[in-house]
């Protein structure tokens, strides 16, 4: 199990097991690292995972495998 965060990006991410839930709290969109390949379930949209980073709308957050 992990725990990241970046507070000035105002991003977090939670790592259980293989799956990672990641949340964007600023006011922009933003890109946040993740070690998933594929969006389980999202608040917003349908978030791409590129290059180890998924971007996420602002205020929303993702269920990645």
């Amino acid at each position: 199990d992990e725990i990241s965060f970046d507070e000035q990006a105002r991003w977090l991410r939670v790592r259980r097991g293989e799956f990672e839930l990641v949340c964007n709290f600023a006011e922009t969109a933003t890109s946040v690292p993740c070690g998933g390949d594929r969006v389980r379930l999202a608040t917003h949209g349908s978030p791409a995972i590129v290059a180890g980073h998924i971007e996420l709308a602002r205020r929303s957050g993702a269920l990645v495998r």
